[in-house]
């Protein structure tokens, strides 16, 4: 009996520990949804700080010809004129993957 009650508590937390790791995951790809949403509409606003402050100094741009990178100083200069009309682009998300290591860190992230 014992013996019983020690694999249904050993059951009881490997459950209670899945059950968490989920609920992290879910919350960790709601707030990235929601930043590249924000990031999105920003860009659609021509709100130039807001967008970029939400990339860090060493990010990159990749435009839609994957072979075009811009560092986030080139891309700013670059995209300012644009800012400065109110001529910005306004991309919606179809399809959004989101994926995370086994300790929960983003994957994906790209190296230059």
């Amino acid at each position: 009996m014992k013996k019983d009650n020690t694999l249904i508590i050993c059951a009881f937390f490997l459950l209670l520990s899945i059950f968490s790791f989920s609920q992290n995951l879910e919350k960790n790809k709601n707030e990235i949804n929601n930043t590249l949403n924000q990031w999105h509409k920003d860009v659609a606003d021509s709100n130039f700080d807001a967008y970029f402050n939400k990339m860090t100094s060493n990010s990159v741009f990749v435009c839609t010809d994957a072979s075009e990178v811009w560092s986030k100083q080139k891309f700013k200069e670059f995209a300012k004129s644009f800012f400065n009309k109110k001529e910005t682009w306004n991309f919606t998300s179809i399809n959004r993957n989101i994926y995370f290591s086994s300790d929960q860190k983003p994957l994906g992230l790209m190296k230059f």
